[in-house]
């Protein structure tokens, strides 16, 4: 069984996407994450985390802010390499005129 932070991390990644699904918008290959937690101490040691909803109340226990991102490996790599890609052909129109200049340069 997934504990409450495993299910609002699963459930919210699974709503975003479907959110942009079909949409001119795309997931990127992170999300941040802030949650609010309920921490309170177990008695076999340890602690029990649980996802504070709209409401700031902690019935005495301690509440923490959590942040963090979750990165998508596969699409880090895939944007990394669209934007070498983007950057080379950044770089050749650029460069072509002068490319272009030298070739008629050389004709003469």
């Amino acid at each position: 069984m997934k504990s409450p932070i495993q299910q609002f991390i699963s459930q919210t990644i699974e709503e975003i996407k479907l959110g942009v699904d079909g949409s001119e918008w795309q997931l990127h290959d992170e999300i941040e994450f802030e949650i609010l937690v309920d921490v309170a101490e177990k008695t076999k040691g340890g602690f029990d985390l649980k996802v504070i909803g709209g409401s700031s109340e902690t019935q005495g226990n301690t509440a923490q802010k959590v942040k963090f991102k979750i990165v998508n490996e596969k699409m880090r790599m895939k944007n990394s390499a669209a934007q070498i890609k983007g950057a080379g052909s950044l770089m050749k129109s650029m460069f072509q005129p002068l490319i272009e200049l030298g070739n008629q340069q050389k004709k003469k």
